[in-house]
């Protein structure tokens, strides 16, 4: 649900915003809705094709919901005149006849934006850690000034626009998580945003099979950049590969972030599942997000946040009130302890979960679950090879890989066990009930249990009945 309660949008200034032709009365809008069983009264239902349906087939629900307007696609009204007529004269509700609802959707987000003339948008994106960051900078600023950050998973051509629309004209900053899959995404992303502060916060092996290559990678990412004025500023890490290719679009000033270039930064600890503490300008910083590779991602929220005026007390009080969001390095204790760090997969995030997990102090069993990386095209095979060869070289004592692409990740790791002679318990599957019958028979009280992979193949139901098991 979007609400722009404080906007009450008519329908005539939608359409003239988004180029529609309205058909009925001018009503006024206070929410939008891509989803039909969300729409209620005052909403604009925005009716978006999927890969398997169609968000138009939905929309007599939506009116029947309470809907005011909804956006149409002008051949599906064309062909279904009849229908709509009906509605006309059952509901308090009109229709918007649009070229495409997504563009015009988009639109109306952008103009949204535009119509505030205070807001400070900040923009972020990166093959991964771009959420945290996320997080980390909205903390900071929320200490000191009304600030909306994207929620969740809003980061798309789709999100991004009903993330905009939650913006309203009290707020002061704007944080923006900004995600691609294919090229040209972010120039949709960028022009609908037009952050005055981004970040990249790397360049990874992130949707890679969709993109090409690192350097495609890079090449789309810092689109980003493109809509910055010389006034703006543009934040990469210190020792990014592509670093000076990324620069070469923007306008604005490049500032750095990392161990050297990070303003006050001092020093790092590791507390173990606790998270990681900071020595920051002459403060410790107590993060409660785990992993030492959180500390780019912190340090990156620094930089940005001095760079945009904040004092040192709210940076320590930020960064201190962050939380892990579903499936991002969650902590669930119990009689087993799960990492539950399944929300997205790649090469450069798995190892770091890896190699983290195998130095971590911990008196039980260490076990880790691997779920397929996804997205890697080419490079499927040889990056779970690579995974495979590492999670075998780990201190673990147990992996479970799951997933068609994961098949090539267990041989390797078979491999490299039975080199060593060592007594790793490792197994693969591709069928989830199986995985739960492995992984559940197999841990004990006192173990920590790791879930790692990629979106699509869902782990985080292997911790629907972990804490429920008799061990």
């Amino acid at each position: 649900m979007v609400d722009v309660r404080d906007l009450r949008l008519s329908g005539r200034a939608i359409a003239s915003t988004v180029r529609g032709d309205l058909i009925g009365a001018d009503r006024s809008v206070f929410n939008v809705q891509i989803d039909s069983r969300e729409c209620r009264a005052g909403s604009l239902f925005v009716p978006l094709k999927g890969e398997q349906t169609d968000g138009h087939f939905f929309i007599e629900s939506a009116v029947e919901a309470g809907s005011s307007l909804c956006f149409v696609y002008r051949r599906y009204y064309d062909n279904h005149k009849q229908i709509f007529s009906g509605l006309l004269g059952k509901h308090d509700v009109s229709f918007l006849l649009v070229d495409n609802p997504l563009t015009a959707l988009q639109a109306l987000a952008a103009d949204h934006l535009r119509q505030m003339e205070r807001l400070v948008v900040i923009g972020i994106t990166g093959s991964y850690g771009k959420t945290t960051t996320k997080e980390m900078l909205g903390a900071i600023l929320s200490e000191y000034a009304q600030t909306a950050v994207s929620p969740g998973n809003l980061n798309s051509e789709i999100g991004l626009p009903l993330s905009a629309l939650r913006i309203r004209d009290t707020d002061r900053f704007a944080v923006f998580e900004m995600a691609i899959n294919n090229p040209g995404e972010m120039d949709v992303l960028a022009d609908i945003a037009r952050p005055e502060y981004a970040a990249i916060t790397n360049i990874g092996m992130a949707h890679i099979g969709l993109l090409g290559s690192r350097k495609a990678i890079a090449g789309e990412k810092r689109k980003i950049f493109t809509h910055m004025s010389r006034d703006g500023f543009a934040f990469l890490g210190e020792d990014e590969q592509f670093g000076d290719y990324l620069a070469e679009v923007c306008r604005g000033t490049i500032e750095f972030f990392g161990r050297h270039s990070t303003p006050g930064f001092e020093a790092m600890g590791v507390t173990g599942l606790d998270g990681i503490e900071i020595s920051w300008n002459g403060k410790i910083i107590r993060i409660p997000v785990i992993g030492p590779y959180n500390l780019n991602n912190a340090l990156c929220a620094i930089s940005m946040a001095l760079k945009l005026g904040s004092e040192t007390d709210a940076i320590v009080s930020g960064l201190e009130k962050v939380k892990p969001l579903f499936g991002r390095g969650e902590v669930l204790k119990g009689p087993v302890t799960v990492i539950r760090d399944c929300y997205n997969a790649n090469t450069d995030s798995v190892t770091e979960v890896i190699d983290f997990v195998g130095t971590l102090p911990w008196t039980g069993r260490k076990i880790l679950v691997l779920g397929s990386m996804k997205e890697l095209g080419s490079k499927t095979e040889s990056e779970h090879r690579l995974i495979g060869r590492r999670a075998a070289d780990s201190s673990v004592h147990a992996v479970f890989f799951y997933g068609d692409e994961s098949a090539a990740a267990f041989h390797d790791a078979e491999a490299v066990v039975g080199e060593s002679g060592g007594g790793k318990f490792l197994r693969w599957t591709n069928d989830f009930d199986e995985l739960k019958k492995l992984v559940y028979s197999y841990v004990r009280q006192g173990d920590l249990l790791v879930l790692k992979g990629s979106r699509g193949v869902e782990l985080e139901r292997l911790t629907d009945g972990i804490t429920e098991l008799h061990l």
